[in-house]
């Protein structure tokens, strides 16, 4: 089963404990904001596909008159979501992909976490190869921005190889 990147960041959530979607949004809010921008308009429709798919369960109580629903994750959606952890981000769309699988990799065993370091370290070598080829072949066509902005992708990239060799997965 294939879900939206919302969808697994939603379920490694309520893998770390089951939660409304106000607490969700709260717990969201206070550790992974930096790096990613959770709406309710985001959680609530991903809280529900993830019920319809069999991914979460919903528990339904009465607390005054509003009625609070807490979801947690069923089998089904661990086993979907570690199989989303194990697939190395495309590392061109930002740190927030990247960071994200790493908040999650302590729901996974160990050799997730070593793989995935060394995935990252490797597309980040292919990516400065691939911008270095890129800048000698631009270089007398581009003017300063279009250099600067090639210069920033192979440091950048420079810089993930450098942290995910060091960090190399380690817990």
């Amino acid at each position: 089963m294939k879900l939206a990147e919302g969808d697994y960041v939603v379920l490694g959530f309520l893998l770390l404990q089951p939660m409304t979607g106000y607490e969700l949004k709260t717990m969201m809010d206070s550790t992974v904001r930096h790096f990613y921008r959770p709406s309710f308009g985001g959680i609530y429709p991903s809280l529900k596909r993830l019920a319809r798919n069999g991914c979460a369960a919903v528990e339904e109580s009465v607390g005054g008159r509003k009625v609070r629903k807490t979801y947690r994750p069923m089998a089904e959606g661990r086993k979907v979501f570690l199989s989303w952890l194990k697939e190395p981000p495309d590392i061109t769309r930002g740190p927030g992909a990247i960071l994200m699988k790493i908040f999650f990799l302590g729901l996974g065993d160990r050799t997730i976490a070593r793989s995935y370091a060394e995935s990252i370290g490797r597309a980040a070598r292919e990516r400065r190869a691939w911008l270095k080829r890129t800048a000698g072949e631009i270089r007398g066509r581009a003017d300063a921005y279009q250099e600067s902005t090639c210069r920033f992708g192979f440091d950048y990239y420079g810089f993930l190889e450098k942290w995910f060799k060091r960090w190399g997965g380690k817990r």
